[in-house]
């Protein structure tokens, strides 16, 4: 059962608990799960939904954005202890161990099995001469569009055309953040962060959040970079 600590200036305003199958809505009005009765929340500001990768944020076009540890996002997979900062106030996310992928170690195996997008087999056989890989250094090389690697330092790593982005690439429609990437404990995931040019993992559209497998390639604009581990 996820738990929402409601927080402002520090002071717990109060505790919700729901369902994990219910979806949540966040905002300033009455009909909203957790109702936050503040001038600089949305009437219908976020809501968050359990998926296949776990619990889902998503900012439902607030006119002052959603924010997640005072990074701003569109959507994002929480984790424990995360604080989703809607307005002036605070959500302190704690769901139930048995909630979060990797909560459990055998489920979790399951699970990553399930959601692998490469099979075991074609697995092996990418890596074939290349040993046994253990997760080391996160690294992101150019494919098209650059040249050298990478490599992922910090938590939270932002891809955009913004000169204070992490990694700089450009291209008249990539936004200013168009991507940004987390380091959680199951991996990297990657979320959509904006501008006109999608961003893609393996040819497909990232419409909310996933999770990086190694090898994938992202898109981004005329920009392709691969995601490894060294």
């Amino acid at each position: 059962m996820p738990k929402l600590t409601l927080k402002f200036n520090n002071k717990v305003i109060k505790i919700y608990n729901f369902k994990k199958d219910k979806s949540i809505g966040i905002g300033r009005r009455e009909n909203n799960d957790i109702v936050i009765s503040n001038l600089t929340v949305s009437g219908h500001h976020a809501k968050i939904d359990l998926t296949d990768d776990g619990f889902l944020l998503t900012d439902l076009n607030s006119k002052n954005k959603s924010y997640v540890n005072g990074e701003e996002v569109t959507t994002c997979i929480l984790q424990d202890k995360d604080e989703i900062g809607i307005g002036k106030h605070i959500l302190v996310f704690s769901p139930a161990k048995d909630e979060l992928p990797g909560g459990d170690k055998e489920d979790d195996m399951d699970r990553t099995m399930a959601m692998n997008t490469v099979s075991h087999k074609d697995l092996l056989k990418r890596n074939a001469g290349a040993g046994e890989l253990n997760p080391g250094v996160a690294m992101l090389a150019f494919v098209e569009g650059g040249d050298g690697k990478i490599e992922l330092k910090g938590n939270t790593v932002k891809i955009g055309k913004d000169p204070d982005s992490d990694i700089v690439i450009q291209g008249l429609f990539v936004g200013k953040t168009a991507a940004i990437l987390k380091k959680t404990n199951q991996g990297y995931t990657l979320s959509f962060g904006g501008g006109f040019s999608k961003v893609h993992v393996n040819n497909k559209v990232v419409k909310h959040t996933v999770l990086l497998e190694e090898f994938d390639l992202i898109r981004i604009g005329s920009i392709e970079l691969q995601f490894f581990y060294r």
